[in-house]
């Protein structure tokens, strides 16, 4: 085998060598030139700082959504004369919600008796 044909053979072996060893040439060449660099002093300012609480305020639209909706039924009938409790307040199990009409609730007894005894 003669030379030219082993290049044939290997030549993209040797082009990438060659282009390999190019590049780090260049690259080391720029590198012996360079003179160090200067570092000069930068002048930098401070101030002391406290931590203070900030308030924001959001405006915003939409709707709001309850967690729990809870559907609320009289054991009687009558009409509301009191709610001492605000729509939408947090309230405790048996707390009073909202009072009745007593005067509805007799009349409407009166008049049921009524209808029974008239039958």
């Amino acid at each position: 085998m003669s030379i030219p044909s082993r290049f044939k053979r290997h030549r993209l072996l040797f082009l990438v060598l060659t282009t390999a060893l190019l590049v780090a040439l260049w690259i080391l060449s720029g590198q012996m030139n360079r003179e160090p660099a200067e570092f000069k002093p930068v002048m930098v300012g401070g101030t002391h700082s406290q931590a203070e609480d900030v308030e924001q305020r959001v405006t915003a639209q939409g709707e709001v959504l309850p967690e729990q909706v809870v559907t609320v039924r009289a054991k009687t009938d009558g009409q509301i004369v009191e709610t001492p409790v605000p729509e939408g307040a947090l309230v405790d199990e048996n707390a009073l919600i909202a009072r009745l009409d007593i005067d509805d609730r007799d009349a409407g007894r009166r008049q049921a008796l009524a209808a029974v005894r008239g039958t």
